[in-house]
């Protein structure tokens, strides 16, 4: 489990390393909202002028406070992204195992499969999906956890 972890951190790694700075759909939003929220105070897409035109407000409030220490949104994101995409990957792969320990599951075999494979080119790409996989696969087996989906 922990080297499917490993593999998919380096695959996410020489993936994120080797795009350019242009990452994809609403990124640049985030990374606006996040930019100004850090430098002003105020979350606002254009300085002085509060609105919520933002999808995630958590990724929105980890990128603002990672720009307090690394100023390029683009690298913080990530680096957010191989980070808590394998931290999320354990979790999830503890899960499918655990499963697959008990009883045959056809779901669970395609889960595994499929997270690190759709993973690693969507999880560095600046958007919250790395944040996603992580809190779905540490609310996993827990009585929370459709609440939590339905919601986002």
């Amino acid at each position: 489990m922990l080297s499917g972890a490993l593999l998919y951190a380096l695959v996410a790694a020489v993936y994120a390393a080797t795009t350019d700075g242009v990452l994809r759909d609403d990124a640049y939003i985030f990374f606006q909202y996040a930019r100004n929220w850090a430098e002003t105070g105020c979350l606002a897409f254009n300085p002085a002028e509060p609105s919520f035109g933002i999808t995630s407000i958590l990724w929105t409030t980890l990128l603002a406070a990672g720009l307090l220490i690394i100023p390029d949104p683009v690298f913080l994101a990530k680096l957010l992204g191989v980070v808590l995409g394998s931290l999320g990957c354990v979790l999830w792969a503890k899960w499918v195992f655990d499963r697959l320990e008990r009883t045959f599951s056809v779901s669970a075999v395609v889960m595994a499969a499929l997270v690190p494979a759709v993973g690693a080119g969507r999880m560095v790409v600046g958007m919250e999906t790395s944040l996603a996989c992580f809190l779905s696969g540490s609310l996993l087996g827990r009585k929370i956890f459709p609440i939590i989906c339905y919601v986002a």
